[in-house]
């Protein structure tokens, strides 16, 4: 947001009464932001302590009984640089990440070739990189919660509108308000990989459909183009939860898992997978993919 070429800071988008912008992005101290079309710099103010007090004065003004409102909130943390408000530098310095039985496996000859791409494992002094960025991270964001129920982005829509009294014609999500302790249902996701034009010199690969191979990384590349997979996932309380993606690539790569008992993704069933199955989960896929014209 911000750059000239789109009307720079002085360009609120339409359907805003109340603007706040930042300037470019991920910038924690020594940046500009937009109020309403104006651009104020900010030095030493720490930028998600100046969003809150933002979002603070914007409720205080509001009266929601008689004019309903939405708000949008979305600082920039935890995002790199990782820069932590003073007094919480070093609080997560001890902190790892996560040693889950799929972290760091050598044991991946049944996943999509990204995944397989050398190193593996990853060498420790990568590792203890990976660390530091978790804990810098935590430094930035210090709640979390958690909900067992399935939810999806979707779902904001239509809750927004059950909360605003509106009834909509037809709607992709559901409300989550009120939260009800089911956990049936069938949904799409798909992911488009990225590849970049620009590659680190000291990596052998020279691939622009290669994303993020960092030397730092042992050049283990993080995204791909043919990094682009759909799926079809389907919850049925505690009964089922299984997951089918088909991949765009060269492999026509699939993969398969059984959430409820490999919650890990370590065993990819689709090479032993029922017939019957595989053209179940196949043709709901089909259904579920966006038609070209």
């Amino acid at each position: 947001y911000g750059q000239k070429s789109v009307g720079g800071p002085e360009h609120v988008p339409p359907g805003w009464d109340s603007w706040v912008g930042l300037v470019g992005n991920s910038r924690y101290y020594n940046y500009s932001l937009s109020i309403n079309g104006t651009a104020k710099k900010y030095t030493t103010e720490y930028l998600t302590n100046v969003l809150s007090a933002f979002a603070e004065e914007f409720l205080d003004y509001q009266r929601p009984e008689n004019s309903p409102f939405l708000m949008v909130l979305a600082p920039p943390a935890p995002h790199a640089p990782f820069t932590p408000e003073p007094k919480y530098v070093g609080k997560f310095k001890d902190k790892r990440v996560p040693r889950e039985p799929h972290f760091n496996t050598a044991n991946n000859s049944d996943k999509h070739w990204l995944v397989r791409m050398k190193p593996v494992p990853l060498p420790n002094e990568t590792v203890e990189l990976l660390d530091d960025y978790y804990a810098m991270r935590w430094e930035t964001l210090l709640s979390k919660s958690m909900s067992t129920n399935p939810i999806l982005l979707i779902d904001i829509h239509a809750t927004i509108l059950q909360m605003a009294g509106v009834q909509p014609m037809s709607t992709d999500g559901r409300s989550i308000l009120p939260i009800e302790p089911t956990g049936n249902r069938t949904f799409y996701l798909e992911y488009r990989g990225e590849g970049s034009e620009k590659y680190d010199p000291s990596c052998p690969w020279r691939d622009n459909h290669l994303s993020l191979c960092s030397s730092k990384a042992c050049c283990k590349c993080q995204d791909s183009t043919n990094n682009t997979y759909s799926c079809v996932r389907s919850v049925i309380d505690e009964v089922e939860d299984f997951v089918f993606c088909r991949f765009e690539d060269d492999e026509a790569f699939v993969e398969a898992y059984d959430m409820i008992k490999d919650p890990y993704q370590l065993v990819n069933l689709y090479p032993g997978l029922d017939p019957a199955k595989k053209k179940h989960f196949s043709v709901l896929l089909d259904s579920w993919m966006p038609v070209e014209d």
